[in-house]
């Protein structure tokens, strides 16, 4: 199957590389897919309905954030979505907007930043706290100081 591939960023790690699988002349499914750096596997992380515009690791190369179209009568909107990378299902930031070209997320891992681009005008934005909770870590059982 003849396919394009458009790669996208490297993890923070420098492990993994982000890329988008679109077989030309809709000869299969679009895919959102990670690489392994180190042995070349791949991962479909997401079948999104339309190209992806956009993509950024999370700090913690846990997550990726990316932007595909929105599936709604021809608003030509974008939507920014987040997939953990271990697993699970994406789910949408909470982010429409028309020409989202860009996204950017700060090394703190609480801060997003996208970059919409609808002729005449660009604009940026910025997000806080998108990412999920974190869970809180189980308790660790000490042994008794040896004497």
């Amino acid at each position: 199957m003849p396919a394009g591939i458009f790669p996208g960023p490297l993890s923070p790690d420098g492990q993994r590389l982000v890329f988008m699988l679109n077989p030309f002349d809709g000869a299969g499914p679009k895919e959102l897919m990670i690489l392994s750096v180190r042995d070349g596997s791949t991962k479909s992380l997401r079948k999104p309905t339309g190209t992806v515009t956009t993509s950024a690791w999370t700090p913690d190369a846990r997550y990726v954030v990316y932007g595909q179209p929105k599936d709604d009568a021809g608003n030509r909107s974008n939507e920014l979505w987040l997939v953990d990378t271990t697993g699970g299902q994406p789910r949408p930031v909470g982010i429409l907007h028309q020409g989202i070209q860009g996204v950017a997320v700060h090394p703190d891992g609480k801060h997003l930043a996208y970059v919409t681009m609808t002729p005449p005008n660009q604009q940026e934005w910025l997000l806080e706290n998108f990412l999920p909770p974190a869970k809180p870590a189980a308790p660790k059982l000490l042994a008794p100081p040896k004497k």
